[in-house]
Parts: C-alpha cells; sequence; structure tokens
C-alpha cells in the first residue's frame, strides 16, 4: 500500500493523472459525501434514542452541545465531563 501510494504521488502531475483521475475522483466524492453524511446521522440518532433514558440526559446531551458549539472547547473534554457527570447523577 505504501509503495502504491509512493507510485500515486511520483505520478500525480502527469497530464493523464491530472486530467481524468482527479477529476473521476472528485465527482465521486461530491456524490458519497452526502451519503455519508446520512448514515452518520443516522447511527447517531439510533445511538441517541436507546442511550438516552430521561430528560436528563437529554439536557446533559444539549449542554454540550450548545457549549460545544459556542465556545472552543476540545470534544474530548466535553465527553469526559458528560460522563462524570452522569455518573454522579445517576449514582
Amino acid at each position: 500500500m505504501a509503495y502504491l501510494a509512493y507510485d500515486f504521488h511520483r505520478f500525480e502531475e502527469h497530464y493523464f493523472f491530472e486530467t481524468h483521475v482527479f477529476e473521476r475522483t472528485r465527482v465521486f466524492g461530491g456524490g458519497v459525501r452526502p451519503v455519508v453524511v446520512v448514515l452518520i446521522a443516522k447511527t447517531s440518532l439510533q445511538m441517541a434514542m436507546t442511550s438516552f433514558s430521561g430528560w436528563v440526559t437529554w439536557a446533559i446531551a444539549l449542554v454540550a452541545v450548545i457549549i460545544l458549539y459556542y465556545t472552543k472547547v476540545h470534544p474530548a473534554v466535553l465527553i469526559v465531563s458528560s460522563l462524570v457527570l452522569g455518573l454522579l447523577v445517576f449514582r
């Protein structure tokens, strides 16, 4: 695989790659991106419906999303904070 990546990088400025391969890759990526977004969203909603048992868990998730959207807090910090808060509330 590393050798193929090396070869691809070595020939990426060749006329054939610039006109045919990169154009097809761009078109394929543009068509696959919405499908990937929908699959991730569907999986996230399925996990949310099975994981959230009451209004407290929904409130924790809502507060985490609001903090994530309006501040520059790293998502890992929010995940750990939500875990600790959930352990404190449900123990």
